[in-house]
């Protein structure tokens, strides 16, 4: 499990870097610019965590494709998670900071630990 956790503190990390970036010089500081910011932070780092998580962390020996598609799934929920919380997070204070971008991160990936392991690279009874 620590070796998830190691990952995952360099995903937030760039996940954190890459959103801040995009909003600072490329969106302007609202709905949208969070939303598309989000996106495509979220997005960049899937593929790479998949293949990290799958052979590395978890270990799994199962069909790729039938894993790849539970990844998503459980990313998109954990993704539609996070994004919401940084959303109540602006309706409240206004302002997009680093407080909402981690907290939603952390939050997202502990839920997203959870259902890979319950769900998404479980191992096969044969």
């Amino acid at each position: 499990m620590h070796k998830y956790w190691y990952s995952v503190l360099i995903s937030i990390s760039g996940n954190i870097t890459l959103q801040w970036a995009l909003l600072k010089y490329v969106f302007p500081n609202n709905e949208t610019g969070i939303f598309l910011s989000y996106s495509i932070a979220v997005v960049s780092i899937m593929i790479v965590r998949f293949l990290y998580d799958k052979y590395v962390v978890f270990q799994s020996n199962n069909c790729i494709k039938k894993e790849f598609g539970l990844y998503i799934f459980t990313s998109i929920i954990t993704t539609l998670t996070a994004l919401l919380l940084q959303f109540i997070y602006f309706s409240i204070f206004k302002v997009v900071d680093i407080y909402a971008i981690a907290g939603s991160l952390i939050i997202g990936y502990i839920l997203k630990y959870t259902l890979d392991k319950k769900k998404t690279f479980k191992k096969e009874i044969l």
